[in-house]
């Protein structure tokens, strides 16, 4: 996702009926919708992911032709893309990102783990 944000946006469509009409000519009803720019990548290197079992995910960017406007809602995940500068099985070598997901997952907890100690050695551990 590069950015993210609100548009404001008419409710009225076209009328279908006198009724439609009316509130038409009272002026256009507006409501928000909540919006993202997001970066679509090129379909994994083949040759790569079936020689990493499926688990290096090596894309190209597609620069401005990959960036898309979504409604928030319509996200279903988000993944990091981290550059590198591989050498495929094709034996070319360029500039090309790979997918990882859940980043930081192994320390997501920032807090500091404070440890009790007690006279027999034992820590963090409840008595019976």
């Amino acid at each position: 996702m590069q950015f993210f944000t609100q548009l404001a946006a008419t409710a009225n469509a076209e009328p279908q009926n006198d009724e439609d009409n009316e509130e038409l000519l009272q002026g256009p009803e507006w409501h928000f919708k909540n919006v993202a720019v997001v970066s679509v990548y090129s379909p994994p290197d083949a040759a790569l992911l079936e020689l990493s079992f499926g688990t290096v995910w090596s894309c190209k960017h597609q620069g401005e032709h990959g960036l898309h406007v979504v409604e928030i809602e319509q996200i279903q995940a988000v993944v990091a893309v981290i550059p590198h500068r591989p050498t495929l099985p094709s034996g070319v070598t360029e500039d090309r990102f790979f997918v990882v997901e859940r980043t930081g997952l192994d320390i997501s907890t920032t807090g500091v783990f404070l440890e009790e100690n007690n006279d027999n050695g034992d820590s963090d551990e409840e008595e019976d």
